[in-house]
């Protein structure tokens, strides 16, 4: 079975119009993967939103790749963990599917970027590995940028080729002391089993070690897909 795929979190529907979003998918590997992010209905008010003139604010998380739904809200534990990225901490949001934990990671580095003016970024664990190849800049900049938000660890792939691109990344943002979040579904022991099932056993256990140096946040509660919301 393949893990990235085997659970399927609910539609969301256009805050707009009401009608449903098409789920978005990626290929690695030649493997179709569908991280938890949804693409626009492309009604009237959806692309009035979109097309209207972007702010220096709105260019700001462009840059930082913070996607335009988890933009502006306000998680209470986003200024707390961003004092401690800025303090040197790694950060683990770990939870089931709904618990806010993108919604948190896309926070924080709106928090460093918009309110702390620092060099910061959001991307899937997916699109990395994927940019590797295909996008030398997008990975580069993921090595050596500041403050690295990674969502949906665990759901880039199970590949040897996959476990030991994310390796890289881990430790070259590790030897250059730059703090990373991280979220996924697994908690870190569930994670490094994962790894090891997939990849090269040692390789996954070097990147579990680097995971043990976070701080961990469990998230909780009621999928809030299911009551409505896109997080």
């Amino acid at each position: 079975m393949d893990v990235a795929n085997a659970i399927t979190p609910p539609p969301i529907e256009c805050p707009h119009c009401g009608r449903p979003l098409k789920r978005t998918s990626v290929i690695v590997d030649g493997v179709e993967y569908h991280p938890t992010c949804w693409a626009s209905c492309g009604c009237a008010e959806s692309r009035r939103v979109w097309e209207k003139p972007p702010t220096r604010a709105d260019k700001a998380l462009d840059r930082a790749r913070v996607p335009s739904l988890f933009r502006g809200m306000a998680h209470p534990d986003a200024p707390r963990l961003a004092d401690a990225m800025e303090g040197g901490e790694w950060v683990y949001v770990q939870g089931s599917y709904g618990t806010r934990k993108t919604e948190l990671a896309c926070c924080i580095v709106e928090e460093l970027v918009s309110n702390r003016h620092a060099h910061a970024m959001f991307s899937t664990a997916a699109e990395l590995v994927k940019a590797r190849i295909d996008a030398p800049e997008l990975w580069n900049r993921a090595r050596c940028i500041d403050f690295l938000a990674i969502d949906d660890l665990g759901k880039e792939g199970t590949s040897e080729y996959s476990v030991a691109a994310m390796w890289e990344l881990v430790d070259a943002r590790y030897s250059a002391s730059k703090a990373t979040a991280f979220t996924a579904n697994y908690s870190r022991g569930d994670l490094l089993g994962l790894y090891a099932r997939h990849g090269e056993a040692k390789t996954a256990e070097a990147i579990a070690s680097r995971l043990q140096l976070c701080r961990c946040i469990t998230t909780t509660g009621e999928d809030v897909r299911q009551r409505g919301g896109a997080r």
